[in-house]
């Protein structure tokens, strides 16, 4: 069975996530995370019509919420480059060829109503203390735009997948973190652009930005004290996280089903359903006249083009 047609339009917000197949590679100690941040970057200067709003590292999974900007399709690229490079960071970490990386392809969420982002933006910052990882959402050590309040420029090294080092099967301590950011050298520079409140402008009946900041405040410090008051063994905490073994295996849970839009508004989500299904046949119909070689007939806006289809197939040879 096929996967869902992807449909992104400009100006919308988008909740990017995607989860390695199995271990726990991504170790947020300082080298991992100078590779992340690398790879953050490179994409983002690549493709400057993707705004980066807030984005969690986990050990095994991502969190990114985006705005397009411009070119809607370019969230294709970008998924391509940071997925992509993500993946020959990890093979090479581990030393393992010829394996499946991630679990499925990226899931991507639309967001059509402001409230249900900041539920979303209160979850992402939750992830480690959710996972009893830290008790606090600020205390994550890992790749995180937690302290960003506004926009921030961060100058970030890209390195080549052929400065990596493969981890060794043990923990990670700070000698030896210290010692592998020394024998990756010096890679090329790439700005990092954070904007976390640009999503704001995506919607009319938006509030004001503080009074969004005050919000998703309250949300995480209510989840802290209900963690802190449930909470039957202590978190790991930060050092314990940095040094923990990459090597340690892992199968993540089946998640279940996937939805592509949320909203708090009802009738906003089944506009927005119908309107996928009118773009789903639309692409379905310029499909058959490329199959037949009328190349012609254009794709929908917020569609991702498929191969050209070979029309020397379709053509009759002539003796």
């Amino acid at each position: 069975m096929g996967h869902p047609r992807r449909y992104f339009e400009n100006n919308c917000v988008y909740f990017l996530t995607n989860r390695l197949a199995r271990g726990l590679p991504l170790v947020p100690c300082d080298y991992i995370n100078k590779v992340i941040y690398g790879i953050m970057a490179k994409a983002s200067e690549k493709y400057p019509d993707i705004t980066i709003c807030h984005y969690l590292w986990m050990r095994n999974h991502y969190h990114l919420l985006i705005v397009t900007n411009g070119n809607p399709a370019e969230v294709a690229g970008f998924m391509n480059v940071l997925d992509g490079e993500i993946a020959k960071a990890v093979v090479k970490f581990l030393g393992d060829r010829n394996v499946k990386v991630w679990a499925q392809r990226y899931n991507c969420l639309r967001f059509l109503t402001p409230d249900v982002v900041v539920e979303k933006i209160a979850y992402l910052y939750l992830n480690p203390v959710d996972s009893n990882l830290v008790d606090k959402a600020c205390r994550w050590p890992g790749v995180s735009s937690y302290s960003i309040g506004q926009e921030k420029v961060i100058e970030c090294e890209y390195l080549k997948p052929s400065k990596l080092q493969r981890l060794k099967n043990e923990k990670i301590t700070r000698s030896m973190d210290k010692e592998l950011i020394k024998q990756s050298g010096k890679g090329s520079k790439h700005n990092l652009v954070v904007k976390p409140y640009a999503w704001v402008e995506c919607f009319q009946d938006a509030e004001s930005i503080e009074s969004y900041k005050i919000q998703i405040s309250n949300k995480i410090k209510s989840k802290e004290k209900y963690h802190e008051e449930t909470r039957r063994l202590p978190p790991m905490g930060a050092l314990e996280a940095k040094t923990k073994n990459p090597h340690e295996d892992y199968l993540p849970v089946n998640r279940g089903k996937r939805v592509f839009c949320m909203s708090s508004c009802r009738e906003l989500r089944k506009q927005f359903i119908e309107l996928y299904k009118a773009f789903c046949e639309s692409c379905i119909e310029v499909w058959q006249h490329w199959k037949a070689g009328r190349l012609e007939h254009k794709y929908p806006p917020g569609a991702f083009l498929p191969p050209l289809w070979p029309i020397s197939n379709t053509m009759k040879f002539q003796t």
